[in-house]
């Protein structure tokens, strides 16, 4: 089996996107009975840096899909790196609809943003998430890896897991959070800090 052998070829948007960063199950996005996928894209163009961008592909893929064509696309800006890591197949405010969460290590000290579903259209994540994840100190590249998937404290609700490389050991520090309708992070007050 070869590349040629795929049944839908997803393209990024522009020369350059490095679409497939990351690619992500959605599950049922829009509620019509077939699983999609978030595809991530670190390398989109915006104002001459890396912006980053996260792509929604609406199930059953079956074709090519140009997807600057996505049903939602949710931007960064300068720098970003936005769509390095994103997972969208968990609930974190338990209304029923799978978010998604999207890791930006290039600004500054990193971030994650979570938007609740359904997403359609295009949003730029620094003003329009319903969740923003910082990191503590310059450098610190939050938001390289995102898990958005399982219950971590019992409570039913899916846990934003965000993490950063460590610049001493090379080793990754998980931080999570539990399921949250609060309307920011700008703090970080995390449940489980790294030792």
């Amino acid at each position: 089996m070869t590349l040629d052998d795929a049944c839908a070829v997803l393209t990024g948007g522009r020369s350059g996107d490095r679409a497939g960063s990351d690619i992500a199950a959605a599950g049922d996005h829009d509620g019509d009975g077939y699983r999609d996928l978030w595809v991530g894209a670190e390398g989109y163009y915006y104002t001459g840096t890396s912006g980053g961008r996260a792509y929604l592909a609406l199930g059953p893929l079956t074709a090519d899909m140009d997807l600057g064509s996505a049903s939602a696309i949710l931007e960064g800006q300068a720098n970003y790196n936005a769509g390095r890591s994103v997972s969208g197949d968990g609930d974190a405010n338990g209304d029923g609809w799978n978010d998604v969460l999207v890791g930006g290590p290039g600004f500054l000290t990193g971030v994650g943003w979570l938007f609740y579903g359904p997403v359609s259209g295009t949003h730029i994540l620094t003003s329009d998430a319903d969740l923003s994840m910082m990191g503590t100190a310059t450098g610190d590249q939050l938001g390289t890896r995102v898990w958005l998937e399982g219950d971590l404290n019992g409570d039913g609700l899916a846990d934003p897991l965000v993490v950063e490389p460590s610049e001493i050991s090379r080793c990754s520090w998980p931080r999570w959070r539990t399921g949250s309708t609060s309307s920011t992070w700008a703090t970080p007050t995390w449940a489980s800090t790294p030792r």
